[in-house]
């Protein structure tokens, strides 16, 4: 009896090894080349990457990880060309392409999912990459705006900045209002508090769209709903801004990003605007460059901000979109479930501690923590990470997107009423949400 209930132990315990372990045992019965591919990361972030591709392979004998470096010139072409040639690499950075999905040449990751993964990673960060009920690749790293601040021209005016970077709508108004003013008094108001534009692919501005809580499209219905209450609070606080309170840089629908980066870093016109952190870089070299005397003109004295709160009082946030590993269709089981591995392996919230700060992005897993801790313009952005909104998952969205901005653009120049604009879009994109 005794040696009955030790040979069940055994028994059970053997079979809990292979459930913590199967992947590793697949990964011990098959044998051969990966192909990676991935675009230019910061030299820092590539090393990182090479030493992780290492450590896999030294935890897999037997598996050889040949990486490729596309260019950003080309990359997106070679990997266009090679998907239609059934010749794709096995594993891809900013592989996941809508297009990709639809023709069948992705592998679906929810399989290899454990109830932790869905845990640890961003909610949002899951819906950027999930279409049809399905999660296509594998979160890295989440790109956010952030609102930029002259604090000079804060401090000129008197206008305290926000603490630890938050602030409600009505304070961020207050502000923007205090810093629109008249430099040298010829009755023509020389500094604006804020600027913005509404153009494609560029969502800046619509962090203040989603603050109270609205959206673009409802992704799982499939319905257009960028004409909510919500969402139409947050487009008539940016009109307003422009023709009420104008406290906001003229000529906002036909402006473009690069005119509104030109007004805050160079005629020094507006007090704030957003953009992605990437640029944070930009004006460190502009400073230094003042600094060496190398250009003429001034250093400026950044500070960041989250977007203004809403009503929830929720840290909301707009990005542009979410870095990922795509794994591509793989004839071989055995082999899909070390590439998955792989995959896993790179995007693993304890690598994004090290990895993430190296190329200036925010961590796709709660469980890197706030690698920005101790940075003044990135550690208080962090708490937005969980509330961001991405552009959803749409294999038409180029096409929606460019509809809405045409309609805001127009919302913004008071060319339209925002109902009319919001009407004229709705009934364009209707018929761009079928596919």
């Amino acid at each position: 009896m005794r040696r009955a209930c030790w040979v069940l132990v055994l028994v059970l315990l053997i079979g809990s090894l292979a459930v913590s372990f199967g992947s590793i045992g697949a990964a011990s019965k098959w044998t051969g080349t990966i192909q990676v591919w991935d675009f230019p990361r910061p030299a820092a972030a590539e090393e990182w990457e090479l030493q992780a591709f290492k450590e896999f392979e030294e935890l897999h004998p037997g598996v050889k990880i040949e990486y490729t470096k596309l260019t950003w010139a080309g990359g997106n072409e070679k990997l266009d060309v090679s998907v239609a040639a059934g010749q794709p690499p096995d594993i891809c950075g900013s592989g996941l392409r809508l297009p990709y999905i639809l023709q069948g040449a992705l592998e679906p990751i929810d399989d290899f999912l454990t109830a932790e993964d869905l845990k640890d990673f961003h909610e949002e960060t899951l819906n950027a990459v999930k279409l049809n009920g399905k999660y296509w690749a594998w979160p890295w790293y989440n790109t956010l705006y952030v609102m930029y601040l002259n604090a000079d021209l804060f401090n000129e005016r008197g206008v305290p900045l926000p603490e630890n970077g938050e602030w409600t709508w009505d304070e961020f108004l207050s502000a923007m209002q205090k810093l629109t003013f008249d430099r040298d008094g010829d009755g023509k108001i020389d500094v604006y508090g804020f600027g913005f534009t509404f153009q494609p692919t560029y969502l800046q501005p619509f962090g203040f769209i989603y603050a109270e809580g609205g959206r673009v499209l409802d992704i799982d219905k499939n319905e257009f709903i960028l004409d909510s209450p919500e969402a139409v609070v947050g487009i008539q606080r940016l009109c307003d801004m422009v023709w009420k309170h104008k406290c906001a840089l003229p000529g906002a629908g036909g402006l473009t990003t690069t005119d509104v980066n030109n007004a805050f870093l160079n005629t020094r016109s507006i007090a704030a605007f957003v953009d992605t952190t990437g640029i944070i870089s930009s004006f460190e070299a502009h400073n230094e460059k003042v600094e060496k005397g190398e250009i003429e003109g001034e250093k400026i004295n950044l500070v960041t901000a989250q977007y203004p709160r809403g009503k929830n009082g929720q840290p909301i946030a707009a990005g542009p979109g979410v870095g990922s590993w795509a794994v591509f269709k793989q004839k071989d089981d055995a082999k899909r479930e070390v590439v998955m591995e792989l995959a896993k392996f790179i995007t693993r919230g304890e690598g994004q501690k090290e990895v993430v700060p190296l190329i200036g992005v925010f961590p796709s897993c709660k469980s890197a923590g706030n690698v920005w801790a101790g940075n003044k313009n990135l550690e208080h952005i962090v708490p937005a990470v969980e509330y961001a909104v991405y552009p959803p998952m749409h294999p038409n969205w180029n096409k929606i997107d460019e509809k809405i901005m045409r309609e805001l653009q127009l919302a913004v120049l008071n060319e339209k009423t925002i109902d009319a604009a919001l009407k004229e879009a709705k009934r364009q994109i209707e018929r761009l949400l079928e596919y």
